[in-house]
């Protein structure tokens, strides 16, 4: 339940999780620790430490430069 909320919040406030184990290895979002042998599809991340993305909103035209 607390996680469950915590993660609402964060929602609300722009930051994302990064997908990890099963979602294909991204260069941008995610960082190799080392290359295992496994039965996944190859570039497949395997295993993870959570991660997070903080996405910045838009603001309105008006407050751009």
């Amino acid at each position: 339940m607390i996680q469950k909320r915590l993660q609402n919040i964060l929602s609300k406030e722009g930051v994302e999780r990064i997908p990890g184990a099963g979602s294909m290895f991204d260069p941008d979002y995610h960082e190799a620790a080392l290359r295992v042998v496994s039965d996944e599809e190859e570039g497949t991340v395997v295993e993870e430490s959570a991660g997070w993305l903080y996405v910045e909103r838009k603001g309105h035209p008006s407050e751009h430069s």
